[in-house]
């Protein structure tokens, strides 16, 4: 709008009284055309509120009939009970929560809710955390309650003290109905506390699973009902639980234990003609092979996965040289805390590895050279997960590991596992960003068909590569990995930048940091 104060507005400028006269004479006509403005925005806007509440009256009218005909509430029971079951969680059992499983789902609607009460799999999985002693009636109930609404089908249970309840009370109460239905136990998490002396196997005929994670000094010796054929995997934190254990070892798949006596391993091992993947945490070092259970020859031929954990032990060779695995193609190899220094890997692995095809090693302090000398001889080897950097002779971290794993132009030298598919390392900090690009484009692409045709090699092509940085990006190279057509995962850890503040060494400052 012109104004004849054009050249004084929005300055520090006073006028003088004949113009501040003037300025009132000008703004009688703005002034009531803001008004008449107010008034008619405030007719508009109770225009459309009034439509916008007709608006909301007919789309709930439209959405409630539109209900009725809704394609979901139209689907066979069978249907809406395959889609409640895929709702549970996969890795675990179902807590006894309203936020999830069946007692959320039967909070939905009356229809629902008839439906998750008479799908007894819905029921099935429990996971029971045992609470303080004045909880333990309503818990009881609960449980009661979920196994009566599972109906006949085969029962997943797993039962842990909460951190709350006291070591260890007389819970026989709550353990009743679970007892009463051992019939359809089918992979069981108990409280060594409460083995279940009164069961026989007769009385588990459906048991495959079971598991003891609670601390306990307590034997399975009266645990009679292990003895069933049905069993194929076993967890438990120790070996005094289940040394003289009546377990029906020779049955027995899978087999997990976190703190064991190598020669006791061994005396069970050999009871496992059976087992396909074992976990073992070697508590303490082994004796010298001489008394007359060693040296022995335990064949486990259908062992696939091993993974060994070491306290103590500096060589597993003693140990893993008693064992004959010819079908193991997955192998597991750590240390807890930093391990002996010095250690080779080539003494951490079984005999032969030429078949391996999957290796996880996590060690610390474990030199360059010794890794390189072992995946020289697996040639088949397709998985690689390193969770510490290799060293170099000066035992620093070391810059060029991946290089040795990075197949030279033309063929020109030994290209180290060519079958290498999938490579994970962790907890990186001296490598070279450059270097991770390199590696991963010679694997892959132009690089990768020149040096086939160069080697006449069938090399495989690297598909996925993951990268745990404990530092800032040198020259962030993930968009070039990206463009290699391999699946990458390169993180880093920003270092916190330390800003200059004025306001330093007073309380503010001490407030906002």
């Amino acid at each position: 709008m012109y104004s004849p104060f054009q050249d004084i507005l929005h300055t520090n400028a006073v006028p003088t009284d004949a113009e501040c006269d003037n300025i009132h004479a000008l703004l009688r006509g703005p002034h009531k055309e803001v008004v008449d403005l107010t008034e008619e925005i405030a007719r508009l806007q109770s225009l459309v509120e009034e439509a916008s509440q007709k608006r909301a009256k007919l789309e709930e009218f439209i959405d409630a009939h539109l209900a009725l005909v809704s394609p979901f509430r139209r689907l066979p029971d069978d249907i809406v009970r395959a889609i409640f079951l895929a709702t549970l969680p996969l890795t675990r059992n179902c807590t006894l929560s309203h936020m999830e499983g069946p007692l959320l789902l039967g909070r939905v609607c009356r229809s629902w809710r008839a439906l998750a009460l008479t799908t007894p799999r819905l029921w099935a999985s429990m996971h029971i955390v045992v609470p303080d002693p004045s909880q333990l009636e309503l818990l009881t109930q609960k449980v009661a309650v979920w196994l009566d609404r599972s109906g006949a089908v085969p029962l997943d249970i797993s039962l842990f003290y909460s951190r709350m309840a006291p070591s260890s009370f007389d819970i026989s109460s709550m353990m009743s109905p679970i007892v009463a239905v051992s019939r359809r136990w089918r992979n069981i998490q108990l409280i060594p506390d409460f083995l279940c002396p009164d069961l026989s196997p007769e009385d588990t005929p459906l048991l495959q699973s079971i598991a003891f994670k609670n601390d306990a000094e307590s034997s399975l010796k009266s645990a009679m009902f292990l003895a069933t054929e049905s069993l194929r995997k076993l967890e438990c934190l120790g070996t005094p639980l289940i040394i003289n254990g009546p377990i029906s070892w020779r049955s027995l798949n899978h087999f997990t234990v976190y703190s064991i006596l190598c020669d006791d391993a061994l005396r069970i091992l050999a009871q496992c003609p059976a087992l396909e993947t074992c976990q073992l945490v070697l508590r303490t070092a082994h004796e010298v092979l001489g008394s007359p259970l060693h040296p022995q020859h335990i064949p486990l031929p259908r062992l696939h996965h091993l993974s060994i954990t070491h306290s103590r032990l500096a060589d597993s060779r003693p140990f893993l040289d008693n064992l004959a695995l010819p079908a193991l193609h997955s192998y597991l190899c750590s240390f807890r805390g930093f391990g002996p220094a010095g250690i080779m890997l080539g003494a951490l692995l079984p005999a032969t590895t030429g078949h391996l095809e999957c290796l996880e090693i996590q060690l610390r302090r474990l030199g360059s050279a010794s890794i390189l000398a072992a995946l020289a001889d697996m040639p088949s080897l397709e998985e690689l997960r390193i969770g510490r950097e290799p060293r170099d002779e000066n035992r620093d971290r070391d810059p060029q590991f991946l290089a040795h794993l990075t197949p030279p132009s033309g063929g020109a030298g030994p290209v180290l596992c060519p079958r290498l598919r999938r490579l994970t390392l962790k907890q990186f900090k001296a490598v070279f960003d450059d270097t991770l690009l390199d590696f991963v484009r010679s694997r892959t692409g132009v690089r990768l068909e020149a040096l086939r045709e160069s080697t006449g090699l069938d090399i495989a092509q690297l598909s996925h590569f993951a990268c745990s940085l404990q530092r800032p990006p040198q020259r962030d190279v993930r968009a070039d990995l990206r463009r290699t057509g391999c699946v990458t995962n390169v993180t880093y850890q920003q270092d916190s930048a330390v800003l200059y503040s004025p306001l330093e060494g007073l309380d503010d400052w001490a407030i906002r940091q």
